[in-house]
């Protein structure tokens, strides 16, 4: 009898163990199964841009934290600040905060979370030949545009005070340098980690303008995303965030892992290329000491300021309904 004690208490703890044992690998598996899907509207295709976010997919840093991501390739006909304000995506890129001012003075409740780039990415460049190194010298001239970008050519035509009807703007199709060096345009907006670059290798001498050089500083590439769910879920932004943002310190620390992670999204891009993009990146990233993301009162205040004083927005609002820093890192 005592034999057969011993043995069910045996029995039984053993069986105890077996349970708690498969509890724990049941709740392993729910915590996988459970991960967030995060989706990531970029403003732009595949390059290296963006390549802080590919390492941190690549590098495990958004499984580490629990969220599997979606990046989803941009163009000139997708608007991500309408992607996530119809909640189709739970993250984008912008590239203008203005655009997020008229956007919230549209009714749509954006909110931006991290600013990558602190100097405005357009460019306007021209043949050296056309002189054109002032936005006083854009008077009369057939400028290439892209619709994304209408408003920081306003922004460099009012520091020579003057407006859209003062030039001539051609709407262009094609995303190459093609229609410049053909005569098609004599100005072409462009990004100062692309079309210089590529102007340049392709034995071009240029002149190109920008807002930085007007005495405009506007940070560029936004990540952006709806209020309701910084209300609802703020973990999960602040996860995605910090996860983004130390993909973004990994690039900088490793440039040729940056490069590396962009080349596994798409493969037949041009090496030179992206290697030359992803050092204009980072310089764009840091041109001074701030920390990645970097955004205040400050900064924002005075964005508001001159949407105001163009009239690119008719109504102020406040900074802190334009922007968060509470997911940054520390």
């Amino acid at each position: 009898m005592k034999f057969d004690l011993i043995s069910r208490l045996t029995f039984l703890l053993f069986a105890l163990f077996m349970m708690v044992g498969c509890g724990t690998q049941l709740a392993d598996s729910q915590v996988t199964l459970s991960a967030s899907n995060v989706s990531l509207q970029l403003e732009w295709v595949h390059q290296a841009e963006f390549a802080g976010y590919y390492v941190a997919n690549q590098e495990g840093l958004y499984s580490a934290n629990g969220l599997e991501v979606k990046m989803i390739s941009g163009g000139p006909t997708v608007n991500p600040i309408d992607k996530v304000a119809l909640k189709e995506v739970d993250f984008a890129i912008i590239s203008n905060p203005i655009d997020l001012l008229k956007a919230r003075q549209a009714g749509q409740h954006v909110v931006a979370v991290a600013a990558l780039f602190q100097r405005d990415a357009n460019v306007w460049i021209s043949l050296a030949e056309k002189n054109i190194t002032t936005p006083q010298a854009l008077k009369g001239q057939r400028v290439g545009l892209k619709t994304t970008a209408m408003t920081s050519f306003e922004l460099l035509l009012a520091t020579a005070n003057m407006t859209l009807a003062e030039v001539q703007m051609v709407q262009l199709a094609d995303p190459t340098i093609r229609p410049l060096v053909a005569g098609e345009v004599d100005v072409l907006l462009g990004l100062v980690i692309d079309e210089p670059l590529l102007a340049r290798r392709q034995g071009y001498n240029i002149n190109v303008l920008t807002l930085a050089d007007q005495g405009v500083i506007l940070p560029s590439d936004l990540l952006i995303v709806h209020e309701d769910l910084l209300r609802d879920k703020p973990d999960l932004v602040k996860r995605f965030v910090q996860a983004s943002l130390k993909g973004w310190e990994m690039t900088i620390n490793q440039p040729k892992l940056g490069l590396t992670a962009t080349l596994r999204v798409d493969e037949t891009l041009n090496v030179t290329q992206q290697t030359e993009m992803l050092a204009e990146v980072i310089k764009l990233i840091q041109p001074d000491s701030n920390a990645i993301g970097f955004m205040n009162d400050d900064l924002w205040t005075k964005i508001i300021q001159l949407a105001l004083a163009q009239k690119l927005v008719t109504q102020p609002i406040e900074p802190h309904q334009a922007y968060t820093t509470q997911f940054l890192l520390p």
